[in-house]
């Protein structure tokens, strides 16, 4: 577990829980998260998605190192939401993202993608978390 204590106002982690070995594991690291942070703290985080199957395709041929890591989904999503009082998720990307270099695809893309093929934590590339700590109670 990581030695950092104290209490902050804000922790910020990027791209580093989805390392995790398993599911209990990044539970314990959100636990850290939750104490160091002070009451009505804030947690900023970005996190690798799980993504579609085009994508999780793409990263199997790619061999990419992370394509068996504890990805953000809904299982983790679920550990945010038993932790955090205050949570706030961003989701993005998805296939659009292999079409960045080809503005006349991409854009129409996007928007297919924003619309109908709503993103959420199974199908995103990629996540970004705004969560805070529960004020303390007297």
């Amino acid at each position: 577990m990581w030695k950092l204590g104290g209490e902050y106002d804000g922790v910020f982690i990027k791209q580093v829980l989805h390392c995790a070995a398993s599911l209990g594991q990044r539970a314990e690291w959100l636990d850290w998260v939750l104490s160091v942070l002070r009451p009505g703290g804030t947690f900023l985080n970005f996190e690798n998605g799980r993504c579609n199957a085009v994508t999780r395709l793409y990263r199997r041929l790619r061999k990419r190192w992370y394509r068996n890591s504890c990805l953000y989904c809904r299982a983790v999503e679920q550990l945010y939401r038993e932790r955090f009082s205050d949570l706030r998720i961003a989701y993005g990307g998805g296939v659009s993202q292999f079409l960045t270099s080809v503005p006349i695809l991409f854009y129409p893309f996007v928007f297919v993608e924003e619309r109908i093929l709503r993103r959420n934590a199974d199908n995103s590339f990629c996540v970004s978390i705004v969560a805070r700590k529960g004020a303390a109670t007297c």
